[in-house]
């Protein structure tokens, strides 16, 4: 028997809207606190589709290559579905790109959400095979949802409904804007 997936955590009283510059403030908090607490870096890996721009941003900063890997496992994008729990890592684009060589030293994984911990606990053991020795990932996100199952090593808001992100069309419905950032969080 299969547990069941972690639920990530839906108030329902309204949905977050993350703008773009406090999307580009938020990304550069988390580059400069992952390079502090945990660099120097190798490269930044982004969880595709919503890892990608925090990926270019923060790679950007820190002056390093940029990768990205498919993970998913939500049904679709509507505003509060649950995610399956069952995520596919998808490493195509990697390995072409890579052509047998790894990256060095340790490799910061983005991506825009930890709504259960899923897809990182997912994409993270399937970099282990483009890693040279000795590696190690640190994970960051711009939210967490706070029925996640495990933390991420860096994120920016804890949160319990849905955040749409400016990669993403607007809801129908209002949103409400994330607030600035003012720090960033650790498990």
């Amino acid at each position: 028997m299969t547990a069941p997936p972690i639920q990530r955590i839906f108030h329902h009283q309204l949905i977050w809207q993350l703008t773009d510059q406090t999307f580009h403030r938020a990304a550069r908090m988390i580059a400069l606190a992952a390079e502090h607490r945990f660099g120097p870096f190798g490269a930044v890996v982004g969880v595709a589709h919503g890892g990608v721009p925090l990926a270019t941003l923060t790679a950007g900063i820190l002056r390093l290559p940029q990768y990205a890997i498919a993970a998913r496992h939500n049904p679709t994008s509507e505003p509060y579905e649950q995610a399956t729990g069952h995520v596919q890592v998808d490493t195509a684009a990697l390995t072409e790109t890579l052509n047998g060589t790894r990256l060095p030293g340790t490799v910061l994984l983005v991506d825009d959400i930890c709504g259960s911990a899923a897809t990182l606990a997912a994409a993270a053991p399937t970099l282990r095979p483009f890693l040279a020795p000795p590696h190690r990932i640190v994970t960051a996100v711009l939210c967490r949802n706070t029925g996640a199952a495990a933390d991420p090593d860096l994120w920016v808001w804890d949160v319990s409904d849905w955040v749409i992100f400016p990669w993403e069309d607007l809801p129908p419905r209002p949103t409400v804007a994330l607030p600035a950032p003012t720090g960033i969080r650790t498990p």
